[in-house]
């Protein structure tokens, strides 16, 4: 019980850290830019630039985190997880307030829902993409 408390309080402290990451988001510097037309082809680098300034920072912080060791796919990965949100205009509350509401293990619908999918949303949008 004490593992899983510690593990909830983990997350809501990293939901937090994204939340006001996400409101004080600062674009993309011209070396950051680089970063993602170097691992990114043309069409994949369009996905990335719909998403909002928030999700592209944090994706940085990911890609950054995982060091000059990581693949081309493990690049691609880190820079495209989130964009399955993009089309989704929750904004940070609504973006919070669905994450705790699906903790409860109540129906989701409606943007909150497409919000919460967005793994599934992103990689349908990748094969869409790879695929023309």
């Amino acid at each position: 019980m004490r593992q899983l408390q510690e593990r909830r309080l983990t997350y809501l402290t990293h939901l937090a850290r994204r939340f006001f990451a996400h409101l004080t988001a600062a674009p993309l510097t011209p070396s950051e830019q680089d970063v993602v037309a170097e691992h990114l082809a043309p069409d994949l680098r369009r996905l990335f630039y719909r998403q909002p300034v928030g999700d592209q920072r944090h994706a940085i912080g990911v890609l950054t985190a995982l060091g000059g060791d990581a693949t081309a796919a493990e690049a691609e990965a880190a820079l495209l997880h989130d964009v399955g949100k993009h089309d989704v205009s929750l904004g940070a509350i609504g973006r919070s307030s669905a994450t705790m509401w699906s903790w409860t293990g109540l129906p989701v619908w409606g943007s909150w829902r497409a919000y919460l999918e967005h793994g599934r949303r992103g990689a349908d949008m990748l094969e869409q993409t790879t695929a023309t």
